[in-house]
């Protein structure tokens, strides 16, 4: 199995990611974004950064 991102909401703040490695631990956490669609725009971005 291989890390992971997961797409996480917070009421009053948007959306974030976070990257999840095998293990279940939370290793990065992205900034908040405003719609669902920009905080996946934003894994789109860091994902060749996090995972090669």
């Amino acid at each position: 199995m291989a890390a992971r991102f997961e797409v996480r909401h917070q009421p009053g703040k948007g959306y974030h990611f976070v990257l999840i490695a095998t293990n279940g631990q939370v290793i990065a956490t992205g900034e908040h974004y405003e719609s669902h669609r920009a905080c996946l725009g934003g894994i789109d971005s860091d994902e060749g950064v996090w995972i090669p």
